[in-house]
Order: C-alpha cells, then structure tokens, then sequence
C-alpha cells in the first residue's frame, strides 16, 4: 500500500515528495500512480474551542457570544456547534457580542446556548483538487481522507481539513473522468465562486461520508450529477444562496444516508434526470426558501429519484415537489 500525504496550506506540488515531511499540496499530484488500496492524507485544519458560549438561534443568522471574540474569529472563517447532523457555517461579520452567519442557522438542535468551535479560512483561495486515478472496485478503492497530523502520522479522532476554492470549474474537489471507485471523508469545503460546486462528485462506485459543504455563492454546493453505484453517508450542505443546493441527476443505482441540507436556496435536494435507483434514506432538509427553479425541500422530476425512507423537512416553502414520478417510493417522510 501506498500513502501519499498533502498539506493543502504548506505543501509544494512542485518541490514536495508527498512523504509527511515534504508533503505535496493537492490531490491532483498525489493521486499519479496509484491503484485500488492506496490513501492520500490531507494535513488537518485547527479547529478552535471558542471561549465562553455561543446561542444559536433556528432561522437567524446572529449567534450571540458570550465573550468578545473579535480577536479570534473573522469574517469567511467557518464556526460550528459540531454534533450528529450539525453543520459549518461561514462567517459574514463579528462583533465584541455578535456572529453574523452568512446564511440562517438550523439544526436538529432547534438552536441553544453551547460550546463553540472554528476554522480559520485558508488563503490557498484557487486550490482545487482533481483526483483522476481511481481504484479498481468497491471493495478497493483509493482512500482519501483529512484531519492527519502530519507530525505523528495519525488521524485524530475529531479530525478535519479545510478546503478553500474560488475556482471557476472544479470547486473544492471535483473527480476526474479517471477517478471512480474512491472514498473520500473528513473535509470541509468552501467556494466562494458563482455557481462553482464546493464538491462536484461524477464518479462510479465512490464512497462519499463525513463531509461538509459550508458555503457556496450560488448553484450546487454539493452536485452528485452521474454520482453512480455509489455511497453518501452524514454529509451536511450549509448555505447555498440561489437554486439547487444538492443535485443528483443522473444518480444511478446509488444510496444518501444522513444528508442534512440547510438553508438552501429554493431546492434542497433536487433530483430533476432520471436516474434509476437513487434510494435517500433519512435526510433532512431545512430553511428552504426562494424562487428560482420548482421551490422545495425535495425536489424530484421524471424518476429522478427511486425512493424516500425515513426522510423530513421543517421551515420551508413547500416540502416536497413530485413531477412525472412514476415508481417513486415514500415511506415515513
């Protein structure tokens, strides 16, 4: 097995080896040459335990703050209350009282006053990845993964890497025509571009988990268009500020398990080219709003998407949108 290390931040694609010591910087030039078994392992991203509390409150964008914080916490940093299903969300300002959110703030939570935790936006703004080697089946993939210490060679329990992008075509990560079968997990991504995905996933049996999108100017923070015989696991999508939020077209044969959406634009999760087989399994979408394309939390045209279980929305316009949906399958949402 081969392990390839990267620090997004400190690496060099050019005079690093990809050792832990002389990392590379990108995914693009750590995944040439390898096969089915081999890792790629991204340098973490400090995640700060921020002093005092933070009370958030469900459909605001004020997060209160019980100690002044202007010192540690900037605007386009990324805070979160962390916990199962909780998201990252970027930061629009910051007062000695007060963090703004760029987008209104929901959870399963409903909201509280909690410990607080935060990510110092990278200033690598055009560091894309493009990972186009991929492994050889389901059962061997590449593995790509964040949150090492680079230092000890260990993932740390809590672990993760923070991706920023302002890259017009390939967002955060964005899988090549070569790059089927990996599994990629613990990372954050943020796109400030217009309509650039944070992640962009056309890939054939990949296995997506533990991710977050905090961020995306426009259309797509997380597109799974032709995401085929492929796994999703608890990925949270935060803050998209236009249509789509999550799209799946084309989603062949392929289960989303514990995919939170919240405050999308006017479609959660939009599901509008057939695509055989697309099972969601309990998703959760809240805060939609707006009025581009067919406003709802779930969003499915002409089969788009085969099945619902144990899914549900809140605070938003319209929950769901069934359009031409013959042999669509709902259960418990």
């Amino acid at each position: 097995m081969t392990i390839v290390y990267i620090d997004t931040v400190n690496g060099d694609d050019v005079t690093g080896d990809g050792s832990y010591s002389t990392p590379y910087q990108t995914m693009t030039q750590a995944d040439t040459g390898l096969t089915g078994g081999d890792e790629i392992r991204a340098a973490k991203t400090t995640i700060n335990t921020l002093s005092g509390t933070l009370t958030f409150t469900e459909g605001s964008t004020s997060v209160t703050t019980s100690a002044d914080l202007t010192a540690t916490v900037a605007a386009d940093d990324v805070i979160s209350r962390r916990g199962t299903d909780e998201g990252w969300y970027q930061v629009s300002a910051v007062t000695s009282t007060t963090i703004t959110l760029k987008v209104a703030y929901y959870g399963p939570n409903g909201g509280g006053t909690v410990t607080g935790y935060h990510m110092t936006l990278p200033t690598a703004a055009d560091c894309y990845h493009y990972p186009n080697t991929g492994g050889t089946s389901s059962t061997s993939r590449i593995v790509i993964t964040g949150g090492w210490d680079l230092t000890t060679q260990t993932r740390d329990a809590d672990g993760l890497t923070l991706l920023y992008s302002t890259n017009t075509t390939y967002g955060c990560i964005y899988t090549g025509a070569s790059g089927d079968y990996l599994e990629i997990a613990y990372f954050v991504g943020v796109n400030t571009y217009d309509y650039g995905q944070t992640f962009k996933l056309a890939t054939t049996g990949s296995y997506f988990h533990h991710c977050y999108s905090a961020g995306c100017a426009d259309t797509g923070n997380l597109d799974l268009g032709s995401f085929h015989y492929g796994v999703l696991e608890d990925v949270v999508v935060t803050g998209c500020q236009d249509e789509e939020s999550v799209i799946t077209d084309y989603c062949i044969d392929t289960t989303l398990t514990r995919l939170c959406v919240y405050s999308p634009g006017s479609e959660g999760i939009h599901s509008g080219v057939p695509g055989a087989g697309l099972r969601l399994i309990d998703c959760k979408v809240a805060g939609q709003t707006g009025t581009g394309g067919s406003p709802s939390a779930f969003r499915v045209y002409n089969d788009g998407a085969g099945s619902f279980i144990d899914c549900e929305s809140w605070a938003c316009d319209q929950h769901y949108s069934l359009y031409n949906t013959g042999g669509c399958y709902i259960h418990n949402a």
